[in-house]
């Protein structure tokens, strides 16, 4: 019998989960890092999970200083001063899993994501990109490339032998607004509806907001389509990429890169580490 497990992806600003089970993924469910604890209250109530998996976008060694609330910076605190932390989302985590009477394990704390990586120091590398990395090495094959559109774009290289031979960092489309509207104050107004824009009737802007549409959109793709390309230079040209995120949708109408779009890709790699560890039957 397979047990009933809920998997949590604790983003940089959203956070996904999903029930798996004998029937496979139930639907998806997401919601704001700030509202995200009492949705997933509800989701433990109602679904009744044998387990709570978890992982989050931060390092191993950042995930080990996990305990509670207390000791990370208090998340409703926080989320009222526009400050809220990834790291005090998946405190809160360990709270609702023994509010509801439901074992919990955090990647890199409780069990690995088994993928050696090339890092010079491995724990600094975010444990949602190694699951990225983990999950489209056993569902494509290596080598393979992974890229991730929402606050940040990364890029992680996979090669032959199932290594991450390292990886890139840069902005997503929604950091660049807010970048930009910090540091151009009189664009602000104009940046929400650049960023609602409909990526598919991009062109040359006839407005301020049209002009940072493509901009920011067409910017940040051309910037993936590079780090893409280096990825592919590094660990072989037959190597599929395979592209995740909030974003993944419209950055692979937008990319020249030939892209697979696996949108749950994060959480496949954490249900994949979790079962590399525990198996599938229910735990004792």
């Amino acid at each position: 019998m397979t047990e009933r497990v809920l998997f949590a992806d604790i983003g940089n600003t959203i956070v996904k989960w999903r029930l798996w089970d004998s029937d496979g993924w139930a639907d998806s469910c997401w919601a704001e890092l700030c509202e995200a604890p009492d949705k997933v209250r509800d989701s433990l109530l109602a679904w009744r999970p044998s387990a709570l998996a978890v992982v989050a976008s931060v390092s191993a060694g950042a995930v080990s200083e996990v305990h509670s609330v207390r000791s990370c910076v208090a998340g409703r605190d926080a989320a009222m001063q526009g400050m809220v932390s990834v790291l005090a989302v998946a405190a809160e985590f360990v709270e609702l899993a023994e509010e509801a009477r439901v074992p919990l394990f955090l990647a890199g704390r409780d069990f690995p994501i088994p993928i050696p990586t090339e890092y010079r120091d491995p724990t600094e590398m975010g444990l949602d990109r190694l699951c990225a990395a983990f999950a489209a090495r056993q569902l494509f094959g290596a080598p393979v490339v992974t890229a991730s559109a929402g606050t940040c774009l990364t890029v992680e290289a996979v090669d032959a032998r199932g290594v991450v031979v390292g990886g890139a960092i840069a902005a997503g489309v929604s950091a660049m607004a807010k970048g930009l509207g910090e540091a151009v104050p009189h664009l602000r107004p104009f940046l929400e509806d650049a960023l609602r824009s409909d990526v598919a009737a991009l062109e040359l802007g006839r407005s301020t907001a049209e002009n940072l549409a493509l901009g920011l959109w067409m910017g940040a793709a051309a910037a993936l389509d590079r780090l893409v390309a280096m990825a592919r230079a590094a660990v072989g040209q037959e190597a599929p990429v395979v592209l995740t995120g909030g974003d993944a949708a419209a950055f692979a109408r937008l990319c020249r890169s030939e892209v697979k779009v696996c949108e749950r890709l994060v959480l496949e790699g954490l249900r994949l580490a979790y079962e590399n560890r525990f198996g599938r039957g229910p735990r004792e």
